[in-house]
């Protein structure tokens, strides 16, 4: 699109967009409903790649958006005022500033996400070794590209150091154990005698593997809001709204 074209377009929106990546759901009279990751967003209005966009739904096709926003569910009602062969550009009705609002509080959520977690005893979340049998680690920190483990170097560990390669398997209840590689990037005292933590930056690992630490990052960021009442109330006062979804893959463009 030429500068004039780009600046009618933009003559026509209400509002400025910004390129932000979330999973939402898309659901139309009759039950139909669809998947997508929205592009870009405004305070009235996003774009979104649907994984298909059914003959059915044209222009002027109305509906609801479904997301999920620490941990809740939000509903915005929303008109289809663009299709294209990229994805489909939705106006929301007369929810602009709670959509806004919300917006903002999932970026929030994802900010989180990228920062990572602490993880306490009671999450229960383990690496095991693969390199020599039995040794086991207790996760104390979780990001998507890093984490850090508490050992003990007498449990089969041996020497770890900076720059060597680690394959691990991550083990948490009632969830897939998941394979994790990385780099050593430093190994420090432990917060009692005869433990280690180590610092292991993640690479060589699938995109799929990597959206699951982000999902159970935020799980834990869940926990931690639950466990916090006075944090609780502060959260579902900043996310106004309601309605149902599932978050998956959400990141800053």
């Amino acid at each position: 699109m030429d500068g004039a074209g780009e600046q009618t377009a933009r003559s026509r929106r209400r509002h400025d967009r910004m390129g932000f990546r979330y999973r939402v759901e898309l659901e139309f009279p009759g039950g139909k409903s669809l998947a997508g990751v929205t592009r870009d967003v405004s305070l009235n209005g996003a774009f979104l790649a649907p994984a298909f966009i059914p003959q059915s739904v044209q222009e002027g096709s109305t509906g609801l958006l479904h997301m999920i926003v620490l941990e809740q569910k939000k509903t915005f009602s929303f008109r289809v005022v663009h299709i294209g062969k990229h994805g489909i550009g939705i106006e929301l009705r007369n929810q602009g500033e709670n959509f806004g609002v919300t917006m903002s509080a999932s970026i929030l959520q994802e900010t989180q996400v990228d920062l990572g977690a602490d993880v306490v005893e009671h999450d229960l979340i383990r690496v095991t070794g693969s390199h020599r049998g039995g040794c086991e680690g207790r996760v104390v920190k979780l990001t998507p590209g890093q984490l850090e483990f508490v050992f003990l170097p007498a449990r089969e560990w041996g020497e770890l150091v900076v720059g060597s390669r680690l394959e691990l398997t991550l083990t948490q209840p009632k969830c897939p154990s998941l394979p994790l590689a990385g780099v050593v990037r430093g190994v420090r005292g432990g917060p009692l005698a005869g433990e280690k933590v180590c610092t292991l930056r993640l690479s060589d690992i699938k995109e799929a593997t990597i959206e699951a630490l982000r999902e159970r990052i935020r799980i834990l960021h869940g926990k931690r809001l639950r466990e916090t009442p006075c944090r609780a109330e502060h959260a579902g006062a900043l996310v106004i709204g309601s309605g149902p979804s599932l978050p998956t893959r959400t990141r800053l463009s």
